[in-house]
């Protein structure tokens, strides 16, 4: 039987009460005004100052988390969010996700957070997004957050914003300077400390830069990066690392290369010479998205020594067995997207033992010729790729841990289907099942997987299914009076 839902934790009841009067007070003011404009907090200054009073005996971590709540609330009025900002929002305060504001709001929420957050460790600025002269703000903002760990200003960074991260911020670990940034070769110089540079280099982990799949910063730029920041472990979506470090070695006579500690990298158009390139300097490479790789290219991957999550997009998929034959024991992650040729899930799952997330994007066909046991894997996505129904019980049978289940594609799977699959394997892991077409599916094959998946907690989508509307609005009540913690989906995205 699928799971109850539990009793609120009073902690829980607490928070949605103390949330829950927050926004009504400031609502309510909002009301009694009577005022069309309310967007300026300064003319409401004296009628939220008891809210205020009342919340700023709160301990900073239940204020972080019941503004985080607030501010993560869509439904809610810009001006609530940003009031609630103000009340909630203070020195001790150590990670701030703003979320969405309409324009008006960008530099009075850049005051605020210069104003009160000198211990902030975590901010996340995607949804202000500043241009031209209102980044100056930004500027200064960053100057008073000395204690940054993770930044994430996606779009709005220019060079004078990554001078400020090189010379001030030394404890910063995460930066997101991805999508459409004004960012030049001095900009990721100043940030990454190089050669003409008097600071010190920084201790960045994470650099996400660039507009994936985009040539807005040029690999040479990238190896400065790579060159200069020696605890950098990804560099996020940019889609050209590769031939960043192909560049480094070109480079090597004037300067001598040094092996990276990437762990994970993305590439396109992978070579040859490329490939040598990574192989020589990311030794300790752990994941790898190639897209459009070469041929020859796949093969090859295997003498990457820790090499564990791998994602190809258009590819041969004859290629992919020489990997999963040398390699695929030491596997957990396999995604593959717009591969060209026929794919046997039963080699994977008899390569790859540890595997324990299969992703198949618009591959050509689907297939198996035996069946073999996918012993460890708990996530399967089957997306916009054509598989026969008898590959679709194959699956459903030899994944004992599967927790996410979703197959994109119509099949012709039965009731009969379905009780025989659980007659198999109970699924006990299973969480999430998601069919988009089944026909010959009915209310009976939801209430068995109901009964028998004690962890299933959503099903869809039943609108593809052998439904009635009835069918479904009793299922609705079944699952109501029965206090199930399970979502049924009629539609995508409902």
């Amino acid at each position: 039987m699928s799971p109850r839902y539990p009793v609120p934790s009073l902690y829980l009841s607490s928070m949605h009460v103390i949330i829950n009067n927050i926004v009504t007070s400031i609502s309510l003011i909002h009301i009694e005004g009577n005022l069309d404009d309310w967007d300026t907090y300064e003319a409401y200054e004296e009628e939220l100052q008891s809210v205020s009073n009342y919340l700023s005996c709160l301990p900073p971590n239940i204020s972080q988390e019941l503004l985080q709540s607030i501010l993560s609330t869509d439904e809610l009025d810009a001006a609530i969010r940003f009031c609630a900002l103000k009340m909630l929002f203070h020195d001790h305060i150590r990670s701030l996700i703003v979320g969405p504001f309409p324009p008006d709001y960008y530099m009075k929420i850049l005051e605020v957070v210069g104003e009160q957050g000198t211990d902030l460790q975590i901010l996340d600025l995607r949804g202000v997004w500043v241009k031209g002269d209102e980044t100056q703000k930004l500027h200064q903002v960053l100057e008073k957050l000395s204690n940054l760990k993770e930044l994430y200003i996606p779009h709005i960074a220019n060079d004078k914003v990554l001078e400020t991260l090189g010379r001030n911020h030394k404890s910063l670990l995460v930066l997101d300077i991805s999508g459409a940034c004004s960012i030049t070769r001095d900009g990721i110089e100043m940030l990454s400390c190089g050669p003409s540079s008097p600071i010190e280099p920084s201790n960045l982990q994470i650099v996400n830069i660039g507009t994936p799949g985009e040539g807005d910063v040029i690999p040479p730029n990238v190896a400065l990066l790579l060159k200069n920041l020696p605890n950098l472990i990804s560099l996020g979506g940019y889609s050209f690392v590769g031939k960043a470090l192909l560049y480094l070695i070109a480079e090597e006579d004037v300067t001598p290369v040094k092996e990276t500690n990437l762990q994970q990298l993305h590439d396109t158009d992978t070579d040859s010479n490329i490939l040598d390139a990574i192989i020589r300097l990311c030794p300790k490479l752990e994941s790898i998205y190639l897209d459009r790789p070469n041929e020859g290219v796949i093969g090859r991957l295997c003498h990457i020594p820790r090499l564990k999550q791998v994602k190809l997009n258009r590819f041969e998929c004859a290629e992919l067995d020489p990997l999963l034959a040398s390699s695929g024991e030491k596997l957990d992650t396999l995604e593959l997207l717009v591969g060209k040729g026929v794919t046997d899930m039963s080699s994977i799952a008899n390569h790859c033992s540890q595997l324990t997330k299969l992703v198949c994007y618009k591959m050509e066909f689907l297939t198996h010729y035996e069946e073999v046991m996918f012993p460890k894997l708990t996530k399967l996505e089957i997306l916009h790729s054509p598989i026969s129904t008898s590959c679709v019980r194959y699956l459903m049978t030899c994944c004992p841990q599967v927790e996410e289940l979703s197959v994109g594609e119509s099949i012709d799977l039965t009731d009969d289907d379905i009780a025989d699959i659980l007659g198999k394997s109970a699924l006990l892991e299973l969480r999430e099942l998601w069919i988009a077409s089944a026909r010959n599916l009915t209310r009976i094959s939801v209430e068995v997987l109901m009964i028998t998946c004690p962890k299933l907690k959503s099903i869809g989508v039943l609108s593809g299914w052998g439904l009635t509307p009835d069918d479904v609005q009793e299922l609705f009540y079944e699952i109501q009076i029965s206090n199930m913690d399970l979502m049924l989906w009629e539609f995508f995205g409902d």
